[in-house]
């Protein structure tokens, strides 16, 4: 499981659907379900109850998506602090050695 699997869950979770947070992650239904499957077999617990007509969090999950929303906005922490790193005169020129 990778920071992106994590995004997906909890992008499906917080609406409660995957056709919606497919189209906001510019990808197909079929595939974010299938991520979210993947999830499910790696912790060995379901996430979701899916039905052909709704999408609801199963009751295992009431400690995962928080953790999960956690380790997302974690990661999206490090990212921004990594931007905001001063680079070297060299490194801001382009002149990287080889």
């Amino acid at each position: 499981m990778d920071s992106r699997h994590l995004r997906y869950f909890v992008a499906a979770a917080e609406v409660l659907s995957f056709a919606k947070p497919a189209r906001d992650l510019h990808m197909n239904q079929s595939p974010l379900s299938n991520r979210i499957a993947d999830i499910e077999l790696e912790v060995d617990v379901p996430l979701f109850d899916r039905s052909s007509k709704k999408v609801a969090l199963a009751a295992a999950d009431q400690g995962f998506l928080p953790q999960a929303l956690a380790a997302v906005r974690a990661f999206d922490s490090v990212i921004r602090v990594a931007r905001t790193v001063p680079r070297s005169p060299i490194e801001r020129l382009g002149l990287h050695a080889a």
